[in-house]
């Protein structure tokens, strides 16, 4: 019952972004030849802004377009399972 910090919060959000921008940030700095004690923080800020950012401008507007099709195309109905407790589609 205890809530999650907000930064962990955060990284879970980003978290796919990451899984998916750090390998070209990790190939950009990796044609600059950085000294290993500036490219470390610099690999772990850029991927960190960029996710950031592509949540913002791609997720976020896909998460809201895919909820509004789904209001749309798909309207909420309740059903019963085998034991009798009605179930309900997320909203």
């Amino acid at each position: 019952h205890r809530r999650l910090p907000p930064t962990a919060c955060w990284f879970g959000r980003i978290s796919y972004s990451v899984y998916l921008l750090h390998p070209f940030v990790l190939e950009v700095l990796q044609r600059a030849n950085l000294p290993a004690w500036v490219f470390l923080p610099t690999l772990l800020l850029c991927t960190l802004l960029l996710a950031e950012l592509a949540y913002r401008l791609v997720e976020l507007p896909g998460i809201a377009l895919g909820r509004a099709i789904e209001r749309r195309w798909m309207p909420v109905t309740t059903q019963t399972t085998p034991m009798g407790i009605p179930v309900r589609r997320a909203a």
